[in-house]
């Protein structure tokens, strides 16, 4: 009793020593691990390092790239002069508005921040300090050409109208406003009013002082009189003759047919032209002028009709005045700081804060020929830069790299920082901080938390091991036990099995040895059915315990030919109902013609008695009196299913698996006393497998059950008859 004792202790004892001590080692490590803080640490802190010196890199490129394109431009010839025709587009490409100014380098600008993203605010200051670029005014790359005095002095230039003519002029527009006296609805010009109107047009219209206003004046009367073409080809005869003349409000009459043109027309090309005009500064306006006429420009082509290359023109000059507006509000806020900046400057690159703008930084240095030249950064750009030197791993774990002033923290509450360093002597004022997210997890606690999760993971799992180990040898005990016990049952089951036919065979023939029978041939021939009956079944019987024998050695192997599932269907019900001849159980048959010329590569012995097997087991667990449905049908996906189904009170769930394990049987068929060895569903499971099929089962208590075969359809050049194939 004490050695049974201490044989149950021993493991047990073992596996708590094992866990103990995998748990003392867990502990040390994990204690051990706290060392990897000061290394996480110092990781983020090379980091930040790596991502500030990657920042500064990339500031000084553009930097330099800022000053060589200055330098070069600085140092250029001046353009030779333009005609107007091909001004607007000379101003577009960055050479100002003419010889006699410093050039701004809107081309180069634009080239510049294509190449380098961070420098698309670039300014330059001349030698003696004044600001060169950007320009103060909205333009596409000069300083506005018109200045208010200039644009009055133009006005004094035009020509002078003479008394007489302005009579005329007066008396023509006298005319025209009484065409239409109507109070509503639209004007309708009578033929007559309309040519003494025209007369009196087209009469001044061949002078030069008051061609312009008589030009406009046949056109609105053509307008009026619906003739769109007629007003079309009087505002380009406007445009022609009088392209430099401005009215009396200082509006350019180029401008006013274009704007015209446009609308009588519905084209874009004119508006587009004009706009190009004006925005280039090919037009003398002032700068008042010039913005509203832009405005108005871009309105009336909105409604326009715009090819394609006009739309792309389009966004073109839209991405021009956009940079120009942006370089006019850069120029007025670079206005404090022009002095500081031409006196701090030097052959080496520095950095400062912008008066009054703290998260603007001015990153500057002075050219060889004296100039300065730099870039104006937000914050915003900083942070985009930074961002784009932070390995894509730690961007995933939320971590992002923000520029600060210097003492100045991240939110706290929304994230928490990981690192800081200083941008050096370029950007002095600044500083690089690692920040993370709150939302995802700290790194180091992570990390901690990680490692001794590991730890006491693997522990937990060597414990896991050594428990799991004792409870398996405990369930292979009792496995062993319980496989023991079947064996015994099913020696005792095969026993009287082998008994029951055996005595049949050897009772009825001792009966006609005795002459029993007499001369009843009947009665004779009654008895050799039964020898005979039970001689098949006997025989079947053995032939499950030969199969099972030579499955388990491996030995069995199948003799799969092409065979109609039809003629197999058929040959199993025939031998079964051979086989229960007056046992009034009643087997039913059902073959739908569009399965009868279904075939399958199998052993037609095996797959019989497989359905011998399930009908069998139909018959004993299906009830008295209850037919068994034997059918066949074609399935989805090239298969064929060979069913038996019968009507008796149905399989639980739970047995469902286990019915099909060897030497098995279900505890209601021990209560209802039914014969069988629990060799015939596994037979049947071993069969049907090894020759690449699958068996399903359908029940539920109350609703019988049905076993299915199912086979993959033979195809045509299914292989020979006698190919033999070992059992898997």
């Amino acid at each position: 009793m004490v050695r049974r004792a201490l044989s149950g202790v021993f493991p047990v004892a073992a596996v708590l020593a094992s866990a103990v001590g995998i748990a003392y080692l867990g502990t040390v490590s994990y204690l051990a691990d706290r060392g990897m803080v000061a290394a996480k640490a110092e990781e983020h802190a090379r980091l930040a390092r790596r991502v500030a010196d990657a920042l500064l890199g990339e500031l000084r490129l553009a930097l330099e790239a800022a000053c060589a394109a200055f330098e070069a431009q600085a140092t250029a010839p001046d353009p030779p002069p333009r005609e107007a025709s091909d001004r607007a587009a000379g101003d577009r490409a960055g050479a100002g508005d003419g010889g006699d100014r410093e050039p701004h380098a809107s081309a180069p600008a634009l080239a510049l921040a294509a190449a380098h993203p961070v420098a698309h605010s670039p300014f330059f200051l001349e030698p003696g300090g004044r600001l060169l670029h950007p320009p103060a005014e909205l333009g596409t790359g000069a300083v506005d050409s018109a200045p208010d005095q200039e644009f009055m002095a133009l006005l004094s230039r035009g020509p002078r109208v003479s008394p007489r003519r302005a009579a005329q002029l007066d008396a023509a527009r006298r005319k025209e406003i009484g065409i239409c006296r109507a109070e509503s609805g639209p004007c309708r010009p009578t033929t007559r009013d309309l040519w003494e109107a025209r007369r009196a047009y087209a009469e001044l219209a061949r002078h030069r002082d008051t061609g312009p206003e008589a030009l406009l004046g046949l056109a609105r009367l053509e307008r009026a009189a619906d003739r769109p073409s007629q007003a079309a080809a009087t505002y380009r005869e406007l445009e022609r003759r009088f392209p430099d003349r401005v009215d009396a409000e200082g509006m350019p009459y180029a401008l006013l047919a274009a704007l015209g043109l446009g609308e009588v027309t519905g084209e874009a090309a004119p508006l587009l032209s004009a706009l190009e005009r004006v925005a280039s500064g090919e037009l003398t306006l002032p700068g008042a002028l010039r913005r509203f006429l832009i405005d108005h420009l871009r309105a009336g082509l909105r409604s326009a009709r715009m090819s394609p290359a006009e739309e792309q023109a389009l966004a073109a000059l839209d991405k021009e005045l956009a940079a120009a507006r942006d370089a006019g509000r850069l120029a007025a806020r670079l206005a404090d700081d022009v002095i500081a900046l031409a006196r701090t400057a030097g052959p080496e690159a520095r950095g400062r804060p912008a008066f009054g703008a703290p998260e603007r930084a001015l990153v500057y240095r002075r050219l060889p020929g004296g100039g300065v030249a730099g870039l104006a950064l937000e914050r915003r750009d900083l942070d985009q830069l930074a961002d784009r030197a932070m390995p894509s791993r730690e961007r995933e774990l939320g971590v992002s790299a923000v520029v600060l002033p210097i003492g100045e923290g991240p939110d706290e509450r929304a994230e928490r920082t990981l690192a800081s360093v200083s941008l050096g002597p370029l950007l002095p004022h600044l500083g690089l901080v690692l920040v993370q997210d709150r939302s995802r997890p700290d790194p180091v606690a992570e990390m901690v938390r990680e490692r001794g999760r590991r730890h006491l993971a693997l522990t937990g799992g060597l414990v896991a091991v050594l428990v799991l180990g004792l409870v398996a040898t405990i369930r292979g005990a009792a496995r062993e036990r319980e496989l023991a016990r079947l064996k015994s049952d099913f020696v005792s089951t095969v026993s009287h099995e082998l008994k029951t036919p055996l005595t049949s065979i050897r009772m009825f023939a001792e009966m006609l040895q005795q002459g029993v029978a007499g001369e009843d041939r009947e009665r004779e021939r009654r008895y050799h059915e039964i020898i005979v009956k039970e001689s098949e079944r006997l025989g079947l019987l053995i032939a499950n315990l030969l199969d099972y024998a030579q499955i388990e050695r491996g030995t069995r192997r199948y003799d799969r030919q092409e065979q109609r599932a039809a003629a197999i269907a058929r040959e199993a019900v025939t031998t079964f109902a051979r086989l229960r001849e007056g046992e009034g159980q009643e087997v039913e048959l059902a073959v739908p013609e569009a399965a009868e010329q279904a075939t399958v590569l199998v052993d037609r012995e095996v797959t019989v008695q497989a359905l011998l097997n399930l009908l069998s087991n139909a018959t004993k667990y299906g009830g008295s009196g209850q037919p068994v449905e034997v059918g066949l049908a074609r399935r989805a996906g090239g298969q064929v299913a060979l069913w038996v189904r019968d009507r008796g009170p149905g399989i639980p769930a739970s047995e469902q698996e286990r019915i099909f394990r060897e030497f098995y049987r279900s505890p209601a068929a021990y209560s209802a006393g039914v014969e069988g060895t629990g060799l015939g569903l596994a037979l049947v499971k071993r069969h049907v497998e090894a020759q690449g099929g699958a068996i399903e089962l359908d029940s539920a208590p109350g609703r019988g059950a049905t076993f299915t075969l199912l086979f993959p359809e033979a195809p045509p050049e299914a292989s020979a008859p006698g190919d033999g194939q070992a059992a898997a």
